[in-house]
């Protein structure tokens, strides 16, 4: 589904994208509230990374490659708000600078 919505919007070349497979895990019992959808309800592109940290730079998880694409794209997509959940913090990201556009939440709460 989410391969078929960045194709079809033309956000990047199907040769681009990789598919690393995950889980959902439940985190509350109530249903999820209805945030917008980004350029109709809000002006804001929400990216995440979810994971639990289990290596010290998370290079297991792909944490490296998240930090990369905020290196990419704050410059060039500056609606973009990124999102931490899981057990990386401010101290994981050796590039200082990049903590200005993310948001760390832990698990189940904002940390920063």
């Amino acid at each position: 589904m989410t391969r078929d919505y960045l194709v079809t919007n033309e956000f990047v070349h199907p040769d681009r994208i990789a598919h690393i497979f995950g889980g959902v895990l439940p985190i509350s019992e109530r249903p999820p509230e209805s945030k917008g959808h980004y350029g109709k309800d809000k002006g804001t592109l929400d990216i995440c990374f979810v994971a639990a940290k289990y290596t010290p730079n998370g290079a297991d998880k792909g944490f490296d490659v998240f930090l990369d694409i905020v290196s990419r794209m704050r410059e060039s997509a500056p609606d973009a708000v990124f999102h931490v959940v899981g057990g990386f913090g401010p101290e994981d990201v050796a590039d200082k600078g990049l903590l200005e556009a993310i948001r760390f939440h832990g698990f189940g709460r904002r940390i920063r």
